[in-house]
């Protein structure tokens, strides 16, 4: 991956950003599937994530992997770009993917090897803060740019269901959204000022710290969706309400972010062996 390989290494006495550590459990079992490109496998580790300072975010952005076989075997894959990967402080349980290719799989999937990962990474700390209290039309928000809530086109009253921002000449900068949904499955709940009486949190990411020149192009107002987390459709006694939605008065936080430093960070699995490769919901077995 481009730029990734001028990421430094961390010196001796640096701390680590964040922890990264393999979590393999009864529940969370690492796995091998395959892509729309038969020669390639794509295997997922469970992993588990500590030690995000408070007032801090670290983003995954590249990683590549090395297996080390027996005999001396080698493999090394390139850079591989990762999307959509960020801690935050506290402690979070997710999973993390590299392809292989088919013929590398196959040359080592008999037996256990050394695993090691290697991860390009960005930390990023907190700027500052803007809380709205959301609005039913389109609201402002520093760095931002113009907000709306967004209705949902069936039923009556109309149902905010998400917010979208536009922003000029270029994307917003690099926000944390959180906002709080109503779980009540009725229509008309949000006539009144919510309570907190069935908190659920929608998270999201937004934008970027990017600082280069604006962009005067065909397009000069870029459309940014909030695809806050936990909006549904969600179940209730076994039956499905259909999806939530934000209640106008209820707070929205926008946190800001800017780039503190980037940096590697590696991950060794010994005596790892190379998962099983799934089909569908069904194991390939091996023969002995």
């Amino acid at each position: 991956m481009s730029g990734a390989e001028t990421i430094p290494a961390p010196g001796a006495n640096d701390a680590r950003p964040v922890q990264i550590t393999y979590a393999a459990s009864g529940l969370h079992q690492p796995m091998t599937s395959g892509t729309r490109d038969k020669s390639e496998l794509e295997i997922d580790l469970p992993v588990r994530t500590t030690g995000v300072a408070d007032g801090y975010a670290v983003f995954q952005v590249a990683l590549k992997a090395t297996i080390d076989g027996p005999g001396g075997s080698r493999w090394e894959s390139p850079w591989q770009p990762v999307y959509n990967e960020s801690y935050l402080p506290g402690t979070s349980d997710s999973s993390i993917r590299f392809r292989i290719r088919r013929s590398v799989y196959d040359r080592f999937k008999t037996g256990p090897v050394n695993l090691h990962l290697t991860f390009a990474i960005e930390k990023v700390r907190a700027s500052g803060v803007t809380r709205i209290s959301l609005p039913s039309s389109e609201f402002a928000v520093p760095g931002v740019g113009i907000c709306t809530p967004q209705s949902s086109w069936f039923g009556f009253p109309p149902q905010i269901t998400g917010i979208s921002c536009r922003s000029a000449m270029r994307g917003p900068q690099l926000n944390y959204v959180a906002a709080q949904w109503s779980d009540t499955g009725d229509k008309a709940a949000c006539s009144a000022v919510p309570e907190e009486s069935d908190p659920l949190l929608g998270t999201t990411w937004i934008g970027s710290f990017d600082t280069d020149p604006a962009e005067f192009g065909i397009t000069s107002v870029w459309e940014a969706p909030l695809n806050l987390s936990n909006g549904g459709p969600f179940f209730r006694e076994g039956k499905q309400v259909w999806f939530r939605q934000l209640c106008p008065g209820t707070p929205v936080t926008f946190t800001s972010y800017e780039l503190a430093g980037r940096s590697r960070l590696e991950m060794s699995i010994p005596n790892f062996r190379l998962p099983e490769l799934a089909l569908g919901d069904l194991y390939q077995l091996r023969l002995r």
